[in-house]
């Protein structure tokens, strides 16, 4: 049934390509790959660290091969569509050449490690507009018009990655089906209000299918769908569900002054909830966590602002900021067949997810074929107060900060040369445990900070009349593995695109 669904899904998005095959049709192919990596390792000896067919991925090893089409088309700008679907060569944990079929440990259902997988794979959504200044989106969603102006340049991913490269401004995203609604009144020009609700699924239909939707699809369900009372039971309460589906609704505005700035405002909704990880394992399995790796984990609304200077020729300048709300005492989505409602959490203390900022400038020269690019994003301060083992506690996550330098030059004719240096830091935490701080004097704490950078060189030749090849070279360099850090590894990526 899994595989009759996953056919249903391509062969519509095929059914749709021929339906406009006469009108607007558009897309591109992409195809990313590793032929080889070299990882310098401290906990183990030589065998094992060249990785041959290693795949795409920030240095990891655990990855594949990856080609992705890009399938788009509309009728007259008034309804249209737009999917990818990957072909992905699921290489994961061992050369190609020696690893067991059916023996994946980082993805133990695989049914083979070395096989060709079919999914869909960022989006695939369809869309209505009945007039200039309106549109409705439907599907999984990517939307990216209001994210910002200087993005992450890919070779990061085998340098050393940002933290988040779309932190100056969230675009909107929808793993399974989500809906979107743009406004653009005619008589502003460059002002645009958006409402989304990501994860929309399928809140308002029964809890239980014959088979189940399959993960990672179109298909996906909303992740409301099952309340379970603690007796096994599965309680289908919609209007619990919509509640939750709908605590996670957007909303943002813009407003963009042609060659001069672009700002913007949202709010993101979420499901609040949060967590400490006090300890790990479960069962008789579990051990306490030294306080050194305390970490709180958050889920909570945010509220993230975002203006783009663009009033200079060749000169941009993007700044965002971010600030989760505090969430305590949250209402879960099990209920209490007893007590007739759903259970609400108390004394949970008050979780905050802090400030997240990031910041882009672009400057080209020479008539363009110069550019510098930079970017720097972080967060901080997202902490925990309330009570531990009865004694007042707070508990701060370290600092992160990531640094990005690429300048590129094009050569005209040939192709053109990025230079790619990266830097990123993460600190160590803050814990008060009734007055005592127990990372006093603790030598795991002192070397618990983590400093890794990296560097490449990528040259990329155009091919056909909108086409590229790209091929480079990546060091990464972290913190050595006995002090917890990563492996050193060089990395030989390959990227090939085509637009049509």
């Amino acid at each position: 049934m899994l595989k009759k669904k996953i056919i249903f899904v391509i062969t519509l998005a095929l059914c749709s390509v021929g339906a406009f095959a006469q009108l607007n049709i558009g897309g591109g192919m992409d195809m990313v790959l590793v032929p080889m990596q070299i990882v310098t390792r401290d906990t183990v000896e030589d065998e094992g660290n060249v990785w041959i067919g290693a795949g795409i991925g920030g240095n990891g090893s655990l990855q594949g091969i990856r080609t992705r089409i890009n399938v788009f088309g509309n009728y007259e700008d008034k309804i249209g569509f737009m999917t990818d679907i990957w072909f992905l060569y699921t290489n994961n944990g061992a050369n190609l050449w020696d690893q067991p079929a059916g023996n994946n440990p980082s993805s133990p259902n695989t049914r083979n490690p070395n096989a060709l997988d079919l999914r869909l794979g960022d989006y695939g959504e369809i869309w209505w507009s009945p007039t200039e200044w309106l549109r409705f989106d439907v599907g999984r969603i990517v939307n990216t018009s209001q994210t910002g102006y200087v993005g992450d340049h890919s070779l990061s991913a085998w340098t050393v990655g940002m933290f988040d490269s779309y932190n100056i401004f969230s675009y909107f995203y929808s793993g399974g089906i989500g809906v979107l609604l743009r406004f653009t009144p005619p008589w502003l020009n460059g002002f645009s209000v958006y409402a989304f609700v990501p994860q929309f699924g399928m809140p308002f239909t029964e809890a239980e299918y014959d088979d189940a939707w399959p993960g990672g699809t179109l298909l996906t369900n909303g992740a409301d769908r099952i309340n379970d009372t603690g007796t096994g039971d599965t309680i289908n309460r919609n209007a619990n569900r919509a509640s939750r589906v709908f605590e996670r609704t957007w909303f943002t505005v813009g407003y963009e002054a042609s060659d001069m700035f672009h700002a913007r405002l949202q709010y993101i909704g979420a499901n609040p909830g949060g967590s400490i990880n006090w300890k790990t394992g479960e069962g008789e399995n579990a051990i306490d966590v030294e306080s050194h790796k305390y970490r709180v984990s958050v889920s909570a609304p945010r509220i993230e602002a975002a203006f783009a200077w663009l009033g200079i020729h060749g000169l941009v300048l993007d700044l965002g900021i971010k600030s989760w709300l505090p969430v305590s005492d949250w209402v879960t989505d099990t209920y209490d067949n007893e007590a007739n409602k759903y259970i609400k959490l108390e004394n949970t203390g008050v979780y905050w997810g802090g400030i997240g900022f990031g910041f882009g400038a672009s400057f080209s020269m020479l008539d363009g074929n110069l550019v510098l690019n930079f970017r720097s994003d972080g967060i901080m301060l997202r902490s925990w107060e309330g009570t531990y083992q009865g004694a007042d506690a707070k508990i701060t996550n370290p600092l992160q900060m990531s640094f990005h330098l690429w300048p590129s030059y094009t050569i005209l004719g040939v192709g053109t040369i990025t230079v790619s240096a990266g830097l990123n830091y993460i600190g160590r935490n803050t814990v008060d445990i009734g007055g005592v701080n127990p990372n006093e004097n603790s030598e795991y704490w002192d070397n618990a900070d983590r400093l890794r950078f990296g560097g490449g060189l990528v040259f990329s030749i155009p091919v056909f009349s909108s086409g590229s090849v790209s091929f480079g070279l990546a060091y990464s360099h972290g913190t050595g593995e006995r002090n917890g850090g990563e492996p050193r590894t060089i990395t030989i990526p390959i990227n090939f695109y085509l637009q049509f």
